[in-house]
């Protein structure tokens, strides 16, 4: 039963590989495209300006560099709304406190791995993979382990999401070289064709209208092109490491919430068999005080017994002197009485302990001299 479970985890283990933070591409394309119409068409109204002439009359790569931009400007708005859904949804607490870890193999465990992994969250899907880790494994030093490798894969999956905003980062600052280099052509083919055929005055000043206007497509496109590489830089950075930041988080969700619950089989059975064997010392320690209470109990009469055998002697005795000096029947009497009843006091004691009674013979005895 153990190997089918496994193996039904490990199943959607490929599956679950996908890295939910990432951007679909394609999406952000389209998106990017219908940005920069956008743009063209509300600079449209502008186009008279200074603004207007640095979009549409600074040559194709001006189109280029807007289109890049807005790539990069709409991969960075989606990445900072997904982040930002998953620090949501960290904030809820996803592992029931109900659930019981030291089954590893138990049914509610199985059925709370599957639900996880089935989630749309970041976290959910963590959760999931570490928890199928515990399934398989059910050792929790495998289980830290597999929370580390799986933190490195998310990283490098996380590094390897922005590969493409950053080339296109450096790609807007070439393109605004590449204008550059066309406008400093023009104005030196201008100018060349200038010198070649200027005869008046007004050939002379339409020549150096060719050059200028050549050199302002060389810094118009410069600059546009430095303008927005500042731009759309600044919050992808942001971006990158309030993905970083959430990454962390996850990690100490997973070490506090999960981990923390998780223990091994051997730890499992060293405590059970320390609990069972504290218990029997418990319960072995209870019978020896319990008998070594009986015991005092029982020296406590013993004691008193012998106290009142030694007293009864003692005034036997002291009668057998007292009658032995008189030889008087009359003090002898007194004496037995006070003897027999000592005894009678005393019998209870020796019905309890079961002691030999012989002094109550000798009483008996006595009294039957008496007679």
């Amino acid at each position: 039963m153990n190997s089918k479970k496994t193996k039904h985890i490990n199943s959607k283990s490929p599956k679950s590989f996908h890295n939910i933070l990432d951007i679909d591409l394609f999406r952000v394309a389209i998106t990017a495209i219908g940005l920069t119409v956008i743009v063209y068409g509300v600079c449209l109204l502008f186009i008279n300006s200074y603004l207007g002439e640095l979009l549409y009359k600074r040559g194709f790569t001006q189109y280029l560099t807007i289109l890049l931009a807005s790539v990069v400007a709409v991969f960075t708005w989606f990445k900072f709304n997904k982040i930002n859904s998953e620090w949501n949804k960290l904030s809820k607490n996803l592992i029931p406190e109900h659930i019981n870890f030291d089954n590893y193999d138990s049914f509610e465990l199985v059925d709370l791995q599957k639900s996880l992994s089935q989630g749309k969250s970041f976290i959910s899907i963590r959760c999931g993979r570490v928890l199928a880790a515990y399934i398989s494994s059910g050792n929790r030093t495998t289980v830290a382990e597999f929370i580390a490798d799986d933190s490195s894969f998310y990283t490098a999956a996380s590094a390897s999401s922005y590969v493409l905003p950053r080339i296109l980062i450096w790609a807007i600052p070439l393109m605004g070289f590449i204008g550059t280099v066309m406008g400093i052509s023009s104005a030196v083919t201008g100018f060349s064709s200038f010198l070649s055929g200027a005869e008046e005055i007004e050939q002379i000043k339409e020549g150096i209208g060719l050059v200028t206007s050549g050199l302002a497509i060389a810094f118009d496109t410069t600059l546009l092109a430095l303008l927005l590489s500042v731009l759309v830089m600044l919050p992808l950075v942001a971006i990158e490491r309030f993905e970083s930041q959430l990454l962390l988080a996850v990690d100490i969700y997973l070490n506090d919430q999960l981990l923390t619950k998780i223990k091994d089989k051997a730890q499992n059975s060293v405590e059970s068999l320390a609990i069972n064997r504290t218990q029997k010392f418990v319960e072995e320690a209870s019978k020896i005080q319990t008998a070594n209470t009986q015991l005092l109990e029982q020296i406590d009469l013993t004691t008193n017994v012998l106290e009142k055998r030694v007293a009864i002697v003692t005034q036997l005795q002291q009668g057998l002197n007292i009658s032995s000096e008189l030889g008087t029947s009359s003090q002898l009497d007194k004496v037995l009485e006070r003897v027999s009843d000592n005894l009678a006091q005393l019998e209870p004691v020796l019905k309890e302990l079961n002691l030999p009674r012989r002094l109550v013979l000798v009483e008996e005895k006595n009294q039957n001299n008496k007679l």
